[in-house]
């Protein structure tokens, strides 16, 4: 059977389309519009019940049959009150009332008194030292003192260790104000932060468990008592309160600086060029609990306050930025040698709601308590105690070739007689700061001019000399040399580095440069390591 192919002329479909092209778009409408009457002929109708004119009948019924319906209150449930007719009564004669004043509310009504927030002193810092201090004649009269003796039996060799910090007054002026501004009973003299003492805690530093500490109150001692007036009071008046800042201790051959104040209150220049007025000493009329157990009561540099006293010092405006602050400073006397402490402090003020009715209070119970105490201050450092040596840093000899060597003056301070001894020793690097002199000048602190001469004193610093720096050459014009000033590093007996400048020391060195013949004469043992204990420092050379 033949296959039939098909085969597709374009030209011809032109044509086709040409010819029969408007019968297929007739066509087609045709067909669309059969669709749509389709539809429209079998859409759905609403029923009889709900078309447009019964919809109407309905409305219309129920209308009529609202306005034909009578209203009934006991049907509708609702009962209807004349308002106008029960508002009507009978006026009131105005002669019945009787006029009476009105009592006027008050514009600002006192409060009860609640208790203040107080403020810890801020800031602690310690200083420590070793130095000789005066005390009464009749103190040392088992010591073998005479009168006219030049003073110098009546000196004592102490370690000592200086409690500085910022008590914030005006902050506790404001607490006060806020509290006690509107508050019932009060006056002037209760409503401002009246200071009453302290109590001092200690804990002595134990190397194998620093962080362990066991707090102790802290007494003061005794031999305070003794003391002879000190010297003119450092820091200036604004900042020193008489049961916040002792006076200053009678130290002998120096003079008390940034130790005993705090860095934020300046030292007084015309206080240190003033002549000692007089003033009680540091352990003057003190009370006798203060040399016993000081958990029991506050520190009190006065036994009772003097009304006469400046009154600046126990009040203070508020609004007064100039002297925010006072000076907290106490000393202790206590302190042994070698050893390491830390301290902390509670001030004490005197409760303003003491005394006072129980109406008045918020707490009644905060009546029956005289004194009020702050939270402990934070830990202060730790500080060392020295043991009566010191080391002044002299000239350096550097040469061209070989080690360095420095001049140091050696210090000893003793305990008992409170003496001073100076000796001038030249050092090299890893060499430790001690010997035997054979011939020490002994100074009177009092009078310079009065020397004794002593022999075979041991000074026992213990300070091992790590490195020297200086000597060297920077000028020398004119036939002049200038050298650059001596540095010594040091590394003493609590692993602490020091550093000991020849600018720093050098007048302090001057003072101790013994005579030449003295000195010529002075010729030291080698180097002991292990001296005997410094008590006594000297002997008396035979007759």
């Amino acid at each position: 059977m033949a296959k039939v192919k098909v085969k597709f002329d374009l030209a011809a479909i032109k044509k086709w389309l040409l010819e029969h092209g408007e019968k297929l778009a007739f066509g087609g409408a045709i067909l669309v519009f059969l669709i749509f009457t389709w539809s429209a002929v079998s859409r759905e109708v609403l029923e009889p019940s709900k078309q447009p004119q019964q919809l109407q009948q309905k409305a219309a019924d129920v209308g009529a049959h609202v306005t034909r319906s009578p209203w009934e209150e006991k049907t509708a449930g609702i009962q209807i009150i004349a308002y106008d007719e029960r508002a009507k009564r009978d006026r009131i004669a105005p002669e019945v009332f009787k006029w009476r004043p009105l009592n006027q509310s008050l514009a600002n009504p006192k409060t009860k008194r609640d208790s203040p927030l107080l403020l810890p002193i801020e800031e602690l810092k310690v200083a420590s030292g070793f130095g000789a201090f005066a005390l009464k004649f009749d103190a040392v009269a088992g010591q073998g003192g005479k009168p006219g003796s030049g003073g110098s039996t009546k000196l004592k060799g102490l370690p000592w260790v200086a409690i500085a910090g910022l008590v914030p007054f005006q902050k506790q002026a404001r607490e006060y104000a806020r509290v006690f501004d509107r508050a019932m009973g009060g006056s002037p003299e209760k409503d401002t932060p009246t200071y009453a003492g302290f109590k001092i805690q200690r804990a002595e530093i134990n190397d194998e468990d620093p962080g362990k500490l066991d707090w102790k109150p802290l007494a003061r001692s005794p031999l305070v008592k003794e003391f002879e007036p000190g010297p003119a009071e450092v820091v200036h008046p604004e900042y020193v309160d008489s049961e916040l800042t002792q006076p200053l201790a009678p130290l002998q051959g120096a003079a008390w600086g940034a130790a005993v104040t705090h860095p934020k209150i300046p030292l007084s220049a015309q206080a240190n060029a003033q002549s000692p007025p007089p003033q009680p000493a540091a352990g003057d009329d003190v009370k006798d609990a203060d040399t016993k157990e000081a958990d029991n009561d506050f520190h009190r540099n006065r036994a009772k306050k003097d009304p006469t006293a400046n009154p600046a010092t126990n009040a203070v405006n508020p609004d007064d930025t100039q002297r925010g602050y006072r000076l907290f400073r106490a000393f202790d006397f206590t302190v042994e040698p070698n050893k390491k402490y830390r301290y902390r402090v509670v001030l004490g003020l005197e409760n303003p709601n003491f005394g006072l009715s129980r109406q008045y209070l918020k707490d009644p119970e905060t009546a029956n308590q005289e004194f009020l105490a702050t939270n402990p201050t934070e830990p202060s450092g730790v500080i060392s105690v020295p043991d009566g040596f010191q080391v002044l840093a002299g000239g350096v000899k550097a040469p061209r070739l070989g080690e360095p060597s420095v001049k140091l003056m050696l210090i000893a301070t003793d305990e008992e007689t409170g003496r001073e001894l100076s000796y001038e020793h030249d050092v090299w690097r890893g060499t430790v700061a001690n010997t035997i002199a054979k011939v020490v000048v002994l100074r009177d602190l009092h009078n310079p001019q009065l020397t004794e001469e002593m022999t075979d004193v041991k000074f026992k610093t213990d300070m091992v000399v790590l490195d020297i720096r200086g000597g060297r050459i920077v000028s020398g014009k004119n036939g002049s040399k200038l050298t650059a000033p001596g540095e010594v590093l040091f590394l003493d007996r609590n692993g602490d580095l020091i550093v000991r400048s020849e600018s720093d020391d050098q007048s302090m060195y001057a003072k101790r440069v013994p005579p030449e013949e003295t000195n010529a004469r002075a010729k030291p043992d080698p180097i002991d390591s292990n001296p005997k204990p410094f008590k006594p420092p000297y002997k008396k050379p035979k007759k």
